[in-house]
């Protein structure tokens, strides 16, 4: 099977510049589904849910990871737990997973992102550098920005879409 050549615009969304997934959420899955009690008259009349446009923003560096939506997640998870294990635990990854990730952060920027406090009595932590700070400040800022700036096209294109 011979694959096409990719167009401008899917490349760049494949490079990771700006990611849209026009997926339903996990949540309104049930508004999808058919119940298997329902009969073929109800499928009929079942109604789908409107699609929901989730920007993604990324920016990825050739010679290193990139930082996007999930490490902005765990970068607020920290913020909020002090603790690079419990951030792990709320977001269902492994703490070696996290590890990973906070390593590749704090490589990726000039200054670290995230630094650890020794345990001890206070049983030690993490917390976001104010770098780290910055970087979580302005990239959601910079996501709002994003859904923001498509709104009125995603309207447009939602009126286009097959029922």
């Amino acid at each position: 099977m011979q694959m096409k050549p990719l167009t401008g615009l899917t490349q760049r969304l494949l490079c990771g510049r700006v990611n849209v997934r026009l997926e339903p959420s996990l949540s309104k899955l049930a508004d999808i589904l058919p119940d298997p009690d329902d009969g073929p008259a109800q499928d009929q009349a079942m109604k789908r849910s409107p699609p929901e446009l989730q920007p993604r923003l990324r920016f990825p560096r050739a010679d290193r990871e990139a930082f996007g939506p999930g490490k902005a997640e765990l970068l607020s998870q920290i913020a909020a737990t002090g603790s690079i294990r419990t951030a792990a635990t709320e977001m269902g990854m492994s703490y070696q997973r996290a590890w990973q990730l906070v390593r590749g952060m704090n490589r990726l920027f000039r200054e670290p992102l995230v630094t650890l406090r020794r345990g001890g009595s206070s049983r030690g932590g993490a917390l976001l550098t104010p770098t780290g700070e910055e970087v979580l400040r302005r990239y959601t800022r910079m996501a709002a920005a994003c859904a923001t700036a498509t709104r009125t096209d995603w309207q447009a294109l939602l009126r286009l879409l097959a029922g």
